[in-house]
């Protein structure tokens, strides 16, 4: 596996030379909102939806 397209995803995308789970992006805002909220960057579970859904589309695994 080459370092680069390691360095392009976090370990919930990507994971041992595959994606770990195929799922859209909108349940993978779902499933990280919660961790946005206990950090401290958004105060609300919709909130952390509604950031991650605005930031997940300039990612290299969901841009289109």
């Amino acid at each position: 596996m080459e370092n680069s397209t390691v360095e392009k995803y976090c370990l919930y995308c990507y994971s041992d030379g595959h994606f770990p789970s195929e799922c859209t992006m909108e349940e993978m805002a779902d499933f990280c909102a919660k961790f946005e909220v206990e950090g401290g960057r958004a105060a609300t579970l919709e909130q952390a939806k509604a950031q991650l859904m605005a930031y997940f589309p300039t990612l290299e695994r969901w841009k289109k």
